[in-house]
């Protein structure tokens, strides 16, 4: 049964159980993007229950580089492959739609001071909107896609992600010397 957004208990996103709407477990580029969900929304709620600046700037740039670095990779790597079939399509048309949204939020925070009295109450939309995207993906929208791919097409896909988000570690590593 999906959870509407208000009764959203955000202390069960971490404890997700890797199985789609089918009850088939996730594998490959779903498992790894379900285990990065609770990473992010993890951070997200550390983000949005920090009420001084120092805690928000050491969150905000590490949540920043792992949320664009995860909707990079989708964006580069699986929604395309649904775009590509016919009954997929919609699903990365709507998953384009939320992350839009996710991307002005955060273009919002990266905006302001960290101490800006507009912080808190915008990193709990972000918290809200990010949860209400990871639950369109994964109560509907990964079952579909990993049925659509099938296991072994999710498995490359997955190995393909890694080696991605691999070299943008490296990348935003590198930036931040310079």
């Amino acid at each position: 049964m999906p959870h509407t957004r208000s009764s959203l208990d955000y202390s069960k996103l971490p404890e997700h159980k890797f199985v789609g709407a089918t009850s088939q477990p996730f594998v490959g580029i779903f498992k790894t993007l379900v285990a990065e969900h609770r990473d992010l929304a993890s951070m997200i709620k550390r983000l949005a229950a920090a009420e001084d600046a120092k805690a928000r700037a050491e969150i905000f740039p590490k949540l920043r580089d792992q949320l664009v670095a995860h909707e990079q990779g989708e964006m580069d790597l699986l929604y395309p492959l649904l775009r590509e079939r016919g009954l997929t399509y919609g699903l990365a048309e709507q998953h384009d739609r939320s992350a839009r949204k996710l991307e002005v939020i955060v273009g919002c925070l990266s905006g302001y001071s960290f101490s800006n009295p507009q912080w808190s109450e915008t990193a709990q939309t972000l918290l809200e909107v990010f949860v209400q995207h990871v639950e369109e993906e994964e109560e509907r929208v990964f079952a579909l896609a990993q049925e659509a791919l099938g296991g072994e097409c999710a498995e490359q896909v997955g190995a393909r992600y890694r080696e991605l988000k691999g070299q943008v570690k490296e990348w935003q590593q590198g930036e931040r010397k310079v």
